[in-house]
Protein backbone atom coordinates (compact mmCIF):
# COMPACT_ATOMS: atom_id res chain seq x y z
CA UNK A 1 0.00 0.00 0.00
CA UNK A 2 1.20 3.36 -1.26
CA UNK A 3 0.70 6.38 1.65
CA UNK A 4 0.25 9.49 -0.10
CA UNK A 5 0.23 13.30 2.27
CA UNK A 6 -1.41 16.29 0.01
CA UNK A 7 -2.54 19.59 1.53
CA UNK A 8 -5.44 21.53 -0.08
CA UNK A 9 -7.38 25.17 0.15
CA UNK A 10 -10.78 26.34 0.55
CA UNK A 11 -10.44 29.74 -0.31
CA UNK A 12 -13.41 32.47 0.65
CA UNK A 13 -14.18 35.54 -1.33
CA UNK A 14 -17.04 37.84 -0.01
CA UNK A 15 -18.43 40.54 -2.43
CA UNK A 16 -20.29 42.67 -0.89
CA UNK A 17 -23.15 40.57 0.99
CA UNK A 18 -22.07 37.36 -1.01
CA UNK A 19 -19.57 35.12 -0.22
CA UNK A 20 -18.07 33.43 -3.11
CA UNK A 21 -15.81 29.90 -2.79
CA UNK A 22 -12.91 28.70 -5.35
CA UNK A 23 -13.59 25.32 -6.21
CA UNK A 24 -11.80 23.95 -9.81
CA UNK A 25 -13.32 20.79 -12.18
CA UNK A 26 -10.93 17.99 -12.37
CA UNK A 27 -10.37 15.22 -14.77
CA UNK A 28 -13.31 13.69 -13.52
CA UNK A 29 -15.67 16.42 -14.15
CA UNK A 30 -16.30 16.74 -10.07
CA UNK A 31 -16.41 20.00 -8.60
CA UNK A 32 -13.38 19.81 -5.68
CA UNK A 33 -10.90 22.09 -4.59
CA UNK A 34 -7.53 22.58 -5.26
CA UNK A 35 -5.24 19.87 -3.59
CA UNK A 36 -1.75 18.13 -4.02
CA UNK A 37 1.16 16.73 -2.41
CA UNK A 38 3.24 17.72 0.19
CA UNK A 39 6.72 18.00 -1.40
CA UNK A 40 9.72 16.82 1.23
CA UNK A 41 10.77 19.67 3.35
CA UNK A 42 7.51 21.63 3.37
CA UNK A 43 4.82 22.39 5.27
CA UNK A 44 1.47 21.26 5.10
CA UNK A 45 0.18 24.85 4.86
CA UNK A 46 2.85 26.01 2.19
CA UNK A 47 1.82 23.09 0.14
CA UNK A 48 -1.75 23.95 0.62
CA UNK A 49 -0.76 27.33 -0.43
CA UNK A 50 1.15 26.15 -3.43
CA UNK A 51 -1.44 24.31 -4.89
CA UNK A 52 -4.42 26.70 -5.08
CA UNK A 53 -1.71 29.54 -6.70
CA UNK A 54 -0.54 26.63 -8.93
CA UNK A 55 -4.01 25.35 -9.99
CA UNK A 56 -5.79 28.07 -9.95
CA UNK A 57 -3.92 31.46 -10.74
CA UNK A 58 -5.22 33.00 -7.18
CA UNK A 59 -1.91 34.74 -5.77
CA UNK A 60 -3.29 36.42 -2.62
CA UNK A 61 -4.00 34.11 -0.03
CA UNK A 62 -4.91 34.89 3.78
CA UNK A 63 -4.92 31.97 6.11
CA UNK A 64 -7.68 31.87 8.35
CA UNK A 65 -7.74 28.54 9.73
CA UNK A 66 -6.27 24.96 9.60
CA UNK A 67 -9.74 22.90 8.79
CA UNK A 68 -8.30 19.59 9.52
CA UNK A 69 -8.11 16.26 7.36
CA UNK A 70 -9.36 14.09 4.99
CA UNK A 71 -8.11 10.29 5.11
CA UNK A 72 -9.34 7.95 2.38
CA UNK A 73 -8.07 4.56 0.26
CA UNK A 74 -8.51 3.89 -3.36
CA UNK A 75 -6.98 2.48 -5.84
CA UNK A 76 -4.85 3.14 -8.95
CA UNK A 77 -3.13 -0.07 -9.60
CA UNK A 78 -2.01 -0.59 -6.45
CA UNK A 79 -4.01 0.41 -3.25
CA UNK A 80 -3.55 3.91 -2.18
CA UNK A 81 -4.32 5.56 1.37
CA UNK A 82 -4.68 9.11 1.17
CA UNK A 83 -4.29 11.65 3.75
CA UNK A 84 -5.01 15.42 3.33
CA UNK A 85 -4.75 18.34 5.30
CA UNK A 86 -6.73 21.44 4.23
CA UNK A 87 -6.66 24.89 4.91
CA UNK A 88 -9.41 27.65 4.85
CA UNK A 89 -8.12 30.89 3.20
CA UNK A 90 -9.53 34.41 2.30
CA UNK A 91 -8.55 36.23 -0.83
CA UNK A 92 -9.88 39.11 -2.68
CA UNK A 93 -8.03 38.43 -5.89
CA UNK A 94 -11.43 37.38 -8.20
CA UNK A 95 -9.97 37.70 -11.99
CA UNK A 96 -7.64 36.17 -14.26
CA UNK A 97 -8.34 32.68 -12.74
CA UNK A 98 -6.00 29.81 -14.31
CA UNK A 99 -6.89 26.49 -14.69
CA UNK A 100 -3.87 23.83 -14.54
CA UNK A 101 -4.69 21.60 -17.40
CA UNK A 102 -1.33 19.61 -17.23
CA UNK A 103 -3.19 18.13 -14.32
CA UNK A 104 -6.00 17.81 -15.91
CA UNK A 105 -8.23 20.77 -14.04
CA UNK A 106 -10.82 22.07 -16.72
CA UNK A 107 -11.97 24.92 -15.01
CA UNK A 108 -11.38 27.12 -12.11
CA UNK A 109 -14.69 29.07 -10.98
CA UNK A 110 -16.23 31.03 -8.35
CA UNK A 111 -19.44 29.67 -6.71
CA UNK A 112 -21.68 30.61 -3.96
CA UNK A 113 -21.12 29.37 -0.46
CA UNK A 114 -24.25 28.72 0.24
CA UNK A 115 -24.72 26.77 -3.01
CA UNK A 116 -21.23 24.66 -2.26
CA UNK A 117 -23.15 21.62 -0.08
CA UNK A 118 -24.80 20.87 -3.00
CA UNK A 119 -22.55 21.24 -5.76
CA UNK A 120 -19.52 19.95 -4.47
CA UNK A 121 -18.10 16.65 -6.01
CA UNK A 122 -16.58 13.85 -3.97
CA UNK A 123 -19.81 13.97 -1.09
CA UNK A 124 -18.41 10.70 0.58
CA UNK A 125 -15.38 12.58 1.13
CA UNK A 126 -15.93 16.28 0.65
CA UNK A 127 -19.45 16.90 2.48
CA UNK A 128 -17.68 17.02 6.41
CA UNK A 129 -15.24 19.76 5.06
CA UNK A 130 -18.20 21.60 3.35
CA UNK A 131 -20.14 21.09 6.59
CA UNK A 132 -16.84 22.35 8.62
CA UNK A 133 -16.71 25.84 6.45
CA UNK A 134 -20.42 26.54 6.57
CA UNK A 135 -20.34 26.35 9.75
CA UNK A 136 -17.58 28.73 10.08
CA UNK A 137 -19.13 31.02 7.78
CA UNK A 138 -22.26 30.59 9.80
CA UNK A 139 -24.63 29.33 7.17
CA UNK A 140 -27.24 26.59 7.91
CA UNK A 141 -26.63 23.54 5.56
CA UNK A 142 -30.21 24.13 3.87
CA UNK A 143 -29.79 27.95 3.33
CA UNK A 144 -30.28 29.18 0.22
CA UNK A 145 -28.90 32.47 -0.14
Amino acid sequence: MKLIKSAGGVVICRRGNTRLVLIITDMNGQLTFPKGEVAPGETDQAAAEREVREETGVMSLKLIIRLGSIKYTYRRGELIKKTVHYFLFETDYIHNLVPQTNEGISKVSWIRLSSLRSRIGYQDTNLKLVDSVLRLAGIRKNHAA
